[in-house]
């Protein structure tokens, strides 16, 4: 919570038992952009290998 502890029944202020449900899905919205990154990194990776192999296929062919 802040500087003023309370518990989940009592909270310290208004304003952090208000704010409290906006912390979470802020934290759930950083959790989900993270995971999709490292989703599109791991196709960019896939990509990069599947561009590399096609490169060499390519210069294979043309000789």
């Amino acid at each position: 919570m802040g500087d003023h502890q309370g518990t989940p029944w009592e909270p310290a202020s208004l304003e952090e038992f208000l704010e409290a449900p906006f912390d979470r899905i802020e934290t759930q919205q950083r959790q989900f952009l993270l995971e999709r990154l490292d989703r599109m990194v791991q196709r960019l990776e896939e990509m990069d290998g599947e561009l590399e192999s096609f490169m060499l296929e390519a210069h294979v062919h043309r000789q």
